[in-house]
């Protein structure tokens, strides 16, 4: 489901010259190997698309709101 909401968006969005898709997940603290799972796919959907016009752009939450308000920083 995620890759076709990911390949969605892209289609939608062909005109804009770059899409930047963001991931927010624990990648350390004790939630890691849930946050590795969630980038192991996120990255897998983008290789998928094989689109040089999709970044993702992946952020370290660590599961907690201090984490969290660092990653929705540009």
């Amino acid at each position: 489901r995620t890759l076709s909401a990911i390949a969605g968006l892209v289609l939608a969005g062909q005109a804009a010259a770059d899409i930047r898709i963001g991931l927010s997940a624990p990648l350390s603290g004790p939630s890691a190997l849930l946050g590795e799972q969630m980038r192991a796919g996120a990255e897998t959907a983008a290789q998928v698309l094989k689109d040089p016009g999709v970044t993702l752009e992946i952020a370290d939450d660590s599961c907690t709101a201090a984490g969290g308000a660092r990653a929705a920083q540009p």
